[in-house]
């Protein structure tokens, strides 16, 4: 007869589930992306004039925003954390903000 299963079971199993998910997942937000994703949302929502980093396209003398490869980062975090944000301040605001 097999031992009852405990919720260390349950909670070991959950684990597993969790890392064969995370192997096949986009990866997790880097720390540097938490800081650039305001200055790219910043540019996308208000139009500010920033350096962009090579993350987001730009290059060593990308100047005055002008990104000329496509970006190697994913803009779903930027476009949750940063643009809806900003957007928003934007729609009430203007574009003067």
């Amino acid at each position: 007869m097999a031992p009852p299963r405990s919720d260390h079971d349950s909670l070991y199993a959950f684990g597993v589930l969790l890392s064969i998910a995370a192997v096949f997942t986009d990866g997790y937000v880097q720390p540097d992306e938490w800081f650039q994703s305001a200055e790219i949302g910043a540019r996308d929502a208000l139009g500010a004039t920033i350096w962009t980093p090579w993350e987001w396209g730009g290059g060593a003398d990308a100047i005055e925003g002008d990104a000329r490869a496509p970006p190697c980062r994913s803009a779903s975090f930027p476009a949750v954390a940063a643009h809806a944000p900003l957007y928003l301040l934007r729609l009430f605001w203007g574009s003067g903000a």
